[in-house]
């Protein structure tokens, strides 16, 4: 199995959540029982600033993270991921500065949408990932986004989670939002709203395109290459 490093803490909660996704993949598709029955991964959580719209904030931002991922490579890991949307911003700042491959998270979600067929899908993000067009910038997907209104809600919604509050009726207002939309798809573009869909299950005539499970699939894929 391959040597994976998560550069985490963005935020921690879905950290947790996303090296939990992995653990259960193994233990559900690989019958994963004993300690050496589970991959070999490196967890390096870090608190940078959550402000990208500050320049200086911003710059401070990316050092630390080509710092964090210089940090995994030295670890001995085979590849990267990091399982936060917004960080991603500084995806190509940090494969510079790196000799290792590093997953992308936007471009995988993506893949899987087309991979699907759909063409249209409604993003649920933070407003750093709107709009720094982060999504918008691969594949040609038309993406439909929330109202401004919306978004605030989104936002508050994922402080929420970056508080460790997962609220039923955030969930539900989530929902709400989704059901307005004529969209047969739907992206979770946050790793923390990945919590609350967890809460909400399937939506009728919806395909919900979670890039946390999305990254945990390609993650677990990239460790049982021989």
């Amino acid at each position: 199995m391959k040597k994976v490093g998560i550069l985490g803490g963005m935020g921690p909660v879905s950290t947790i959540y996303f090296y939990e996704q992995i653990i259960k993949t193994f233990q559900k598709r690989y019958g994963a029982i004993y300690h050496n029955d589970y991959p070999y991964i490196v967890i390096l959580s870090i608190p940078i600033p959550d402000n990208v719209e500050e320049l200086t904030q911003k710059d401070k931002m990316r050092e630390e993270l080509i710092k964090a991922a210089q940090i995994l490579e030295k670890t001995g890991v085979d590849f990267i991921v990091m399982p936060c949307n917004t960080e991603h911003i500084f995806y190509e700042d940090i494969i510079e500065k790196i000799s290792i491959p590093m997953l992308n998270i936007v471009d995988e979600t993506l893949k899987e949408v087309e991979k699907e067929g759909y063409k249209r899908a409604l993003l649920f993000s933070t407003s750093s990932t709107i709009k720094y067009k982060l999504y918008e910038k691969k594949r040609g997907i038309a993406l439909i986004k929330p109202s401004q209104e919306e978004q605030e809600v989104v936002d508050r919604i994922i402080y929420n989670l970056l508080a460790g509050k997962t609220l039923k009726k955030d969930a539900k207002r989530l929902a709400e939002i989704i059901k307005k939309y004529d969209v047969e798809s739907v992206i979770v573009g946050c790793t923390e709203l990945s919590l609350l869909f967890d809460l909400i299950g399937e939506i009728k005539d919806k395909e919900i395109f979670d890039s946390t499970k999305i990254l945990v699939k390609r993650t677990v894929k990239g460790i049982m290459v021989e």
